[in-house]
């Protein structure tokens, strides 16, 4: 964007999050299998994607699978299932997974335990750490000190001037920050909107981009 403090045109990755993590995936074969299983979450067939992650998790462990299963687990209710699993998950996924509990957690009413989730995931430099990052600012707006959330979502305006390469789910997180900001600055909210747009380039598959844009018209 440069986001106003101002935000201008610039090309973009065009990898999404997912995708990001596949790269290092350890064969073909699991990436094409994992890649489809995304796939179908994103459709919202939820039955079967949550069986074929429960099996890829069995046989090969993986953060992109865990926090997919957890998806899909939570979009059908199964909250308590979806933080048992991610607890579970093998210790070395931690901070890549903490962002994922957390979001199961703050849909459960756990306010602390999810701040504290969130908290993880950014100290631990996780993937999605500034999707964490912004559903602390969001928490805080909604349950902490709102002034001091703005100032969390203020700083999501450094982050897209300054960073290179942001994934669909980081530019998501921009646009929701953004959309918070435009309370007090109306025209913040064409940049969320081009944040938004540009997640979109980036993962076409993102319903999350998706469901921000139509709020955004």
């Amino acid at each position: 964007m440069r986001c106003r403090r101002s935000c201008g045109g610039r090309r973009r990755a065009t990898r999404a999050a997912w995708l990001a993590l596949l790269a290092w995936l350890p064969s073909p074969a699991l990436a094409q299998t994992l890649d489809e299983a995304l796939a179908m979450l994103s459709r919202g067939e939820y039955e079967p994607v949550i069986e074929a992650l429960q099996d890829l998790i069995e046989t090969s462990a993986d953060p992109v699978a865990f926090v997919g299963l957890a998806d899909g687990l939570a979009a059908i209710g199964r909250y308590d299932d979806a933080a048992d699993m991610l607890r579970d998950a093998p210790p070395g996924f931690a901070d890549e997974l903490s962002n994922a509990l957390g979001e199961v957690l703050l849909a459960t009413g756990q306010v602390e335990e999810a701040r504290t989730a969130f908290q993880r995931a950014v100290d631990g430099g996780a993937g999605d750490r500034h999707v964490a990052r912004v559903n602390l600012a969001i928490l805080e707006y909604q349950y902490g000190d709102r002034d001091e959330a703005m100032g969390l979502f203020d700083e999501f305006i450094d982050i897209y001037n300054g960073s290179q390469g942001l994934s669909a789910r980081d530019l998501t997180a921009v646009a929701r920050a953004v959309l918070y900001l435009s309370v007090t600055n109306a025209d913040l909210l064409h940049d969320a909107l081009r944040a938004a747009d540009e997640a979109i380039a980036a993962d076409p598959r993102s319903l999350e981009a998706r469901r921000l844009t139509g709020e955004l018209f």
